[in-house]
């Protein structure tokens, strides 16, 4: 899904950086997120991801790529 919010350009940002550098957290908190890049599903290497205070209805099915993950922050969203 392409998005032209600030926010979401900004998770695209923190993803792309999290992937170069096989990154094991990413804080994609209070961004304003209503829905998360797809490029989320490129990060193998992910064991946290703080997904908070954002504007999530729902979850990708991308996340189920992120086979390491053990922690995810949904606070504060509208799910």
């Amino acid at each position: 899904m392409k998005n032209n919010n600030a926010g979401y350009q900004r998770a695209l940002k923190r993803i792309k950086e999290a992937k170069t550098s096989q990154a094991i957290e990413l804080d994609l908190a209070n961004l304003d997120l209503k829905s998360l890049p797809t490029e989320i599903a490129n990060l193998s290497n992910l064991k946290t991801l703080y997904l908070n205070r954002n504007q999530l209805k729902a979850l990708p099915a991308e996340l189920g790529k992120l086979i390491n993950l053990q922690s995810l922050n949904l606070e504060y969203n509208q799910l």
